[in-house]
């Protein structure tokens, strides 16, 4: 079932991008930013709306990829994955 909003050929352009290393970094990049993998909970009230707005933009980009190739997102994880641990064994090196 594809996304609401998304046409074959948004879904073709996304399975395409997700089957760069460059494209899988850039999305995640995306999806951390927005905040998919946080809470969007503040006491301020406009903060938590922004913050919701934002969650939102990447949960649209999350339904989006798991409509075009959600077996693609095990590999944006993965290098995900990687790249985190190479910057924690740098930062560790350099301590």
């Amino acid at each position: 079932m594809a996304q609401p909003g998304a046409g074959k050929q948004e879904l073709a352009d996304l399975d395409s991008l997700m089957s760069l290393p460059a494209g899988r970094r850039f999305l995640w990049r995306l999806l951390t930013q927005s905040g998919v993998f946080r809470s969007s909970f503040s006491s301020d009230p406009l903060v938590m709306a922004m913050n919701e707005g934002q969650r939102n933009v990447g949960l649209r980009v999350v339904g989006a990829i798991m409509a075009a190739c959600p077996e693609k997102y095990l590999d944006m994880m993965r290098l995900a994955k990687g790249l985190r641990e190479r910057e924690d064994e740098d930062a560790h090196h350099m301590a």
